[in-house]
């Protein structure tokens, strides 16, 4: 995303970009219980903020946003 203006399409790819990384972070191969605990915590967070965003879509005027708020 840039820093000027936010649309659905920036939002729509960081969801994607998030619950891509949580799908990573879940199937690594990692050797203690503790770090797959701790892998299943941060993928469920990054889902749950993927889930967010994609809430917060809805809530984005279909034009966007520019910097300062106001629609573009």
């Amino acid at each position: 995303m840039d820093f000027t203006a936010i649309n659905h399409t920036d939002l729509a790819a960081q969801a994607a970009r998030l619950r891509a990384t949580a799908r990573r972070i879940e199937k690594g191969d990692f050797t203690t219980q503790s770090s797959r605990v701790l892998a299943q915590r941060i993928g469920s967070h990054l889902q749950r903020a993927s889930e967010e965003i994609e809430e917060a879509r809805t809530q984005l005027p279909e034009s966007g946003l520019d910097f300062h708020g106001d629609p573009t």
